[in-house]
């Protein structure tokens, strides 16, 4: 996902864990882990990888943009 203005961990974190068991704390820990992010600061342009969650409690990650083949992992 790209980062607009305004944005921060919280507000994705918040918008994307929807279908998760994760608290808001744990799902920043994980974008943090997937991205490489040593602090919960991000930038207007920068790409995130995000995580998705289905109602079967699958998800799978991928940059908004990816060319790449989705993967999934259970939950």
């Amino acid at each position: 996902v790209e980062i607009k203005d305004g944005d921060n961990l919280w507000n994705i974190a918040r918008q994307y864990k929807k279908g998760s068991r994760m608290s808001t704390e744990e799902y920043i820990r994980e974008l943090k882990r997937m991205n490489s992010l040593r602090s919960d600061t991000i930038h207007k342009g920068q790409f995130l990888t995000i995580v998705y969650y289905n109602r079967s409690r699958k998800f799978l990650n991928f940059p908004e943009k990816c060319t790449l083949k989705t993967s999934y992992w259970e939950y």
